[in-house]
């Protein structure tokens, strides 16, 4: 009788799969670095959705060589698989583990700059009150760290609940994504000026 080869189970469907690599590829950030940029660079509002245009031309390129890669290398194993078999195991190492903490580096600073997203977001409905709760900054803090365990909890309760989960936050994240765009392209940096000057009195 032959030994069986390890192998590891099917528990994500195909459509929580697509939803891991679109919520890994798009996540959070698109809802805060327009709107970062818009504020803290003055005269680039025509320029920000044709940069993300041009920054999807080598995002595209990285897909087909993950997927010329996947195709060739039918195991789970990743940048690491990829690396070591193709150049060195140490390589392979150096690639996976940069991925790693690049990955954790930006979900520790997407957690912490989500919250002034959601302060200007009171703020536009004059929710004053919890725009100054928000701008505390051990409220800061709490609710970054809050977010980042909740999604850790979400992942030790197993790949089911996850897909759960993160099936509606990739149709949620397409929603506000959508209506970022809409606002993109319906609005320029004058119409920011106009609002800037009614509300706080500012002229730049």
């Amino acid at each position: 009788m032959s030994p069986q080869t390890p192998h590891l189970t099917r528990q994500l469907g195909l459509l929580g799969l697509t939803a891991t690599g679109i919520c890994s590829m798009i996540g959070a950030s698109i809802y805060i670095v327009p709107f970062m940029i818009q504020r803290n660079v003055p005269g680039i509002g025509p320029y920000v959705l044709p940069a993300f245009l041009v920054a999807a031309i080598p995002a595209i390129f990285a897909a087909l060589a993950y997927i010329i890669l996947a195709s060739a290398m039918p195991r789970a194993g990743g940048s690491y698989l990829y690396a070591s078999r193709a150049i060195h195991p140490y390589l392979g190492f150096v690639a996976s583990f940069s991925q790693w903490f690049g990955l954790s580096i930006v979900i520790g600073v997407i957690a912490y700059v989500v919250v002034p997203f959601f302060r200007d977001v009171a703020v536009a409905l004059d929710w004053l009150d919890l725009a100054e709760y928000l701008e505390k900054p051990w409220i800061r803090v709490c609710l970054a760290l809050s977010f980042l365990w909740v999604f850790v909890y979400v992942n030790i309760l197993g790949a089911k609940f996850y897909e759960r989960t993160l099936i509606p936050l990739m149709i949620l994240m397409f929603a506000l994504g959508g209506i970022v765009i809409v606002s993109g392209l319906s609005f320029d940096h004058s119409d920011f000026l106009a609002a800037l000057a009614e509300k706080e009195g500012r002229m730049l």
